[in-house]
């Protein structure tokens, strides 16, 4: 069976460290790690995803214009958004096209349910 493919891109190191560790590792999918929303839609275009975990607000791009970005794409990956803001809420997210909201901070055992 193909590993799945993950892309994090979270602008916290510590939150892409913990996931990276956690979803390569216990879960055993291939992962890449973006810092920003540019990094994050560099490799968007140039690899297919099977789910994608967006921070909301990250720099050069936010986790919402790339989830809008995804929803033009054929083969398009499950959207996850992360966030520690209370401004945005699981409504707001599910309009530009988020599959699942996950409040900060993250729990792996929320990660492990989303990826089975």
């Amino acid at each position: 069976m193909k590993k799945r493919a993950v892309l994090v891109a979270d602008d916290d190191q510590e939150t892409c460290q913990l996931l990276n560790e956690y979803i390569s590792g216990a879960m055993g999918c291939c992962v890449d790690v973006a810092f920003d929303g540019k990094m994050a839609l560099e490799f968007l275009c140039s690899k297919t995803y099977d789910f994608v975990f967006l921070d909301c607000n990250m720099p050069e791009l936010t986790g919402l214009e790339i989830a809008e970005y995804l929803q033009g794409q054929k083969r398009r990956p499950k959207i996850i958004m992360m966030t520690g803001y209370d401004q945005i809420d699981e409504n707001f997210a599910k309009a530009v096209g988020v599959d699942i909201y996950l409040k900060k901070p993250i729990l792996l055992d929320m990660v492990r349910k989303i990826l089975l």
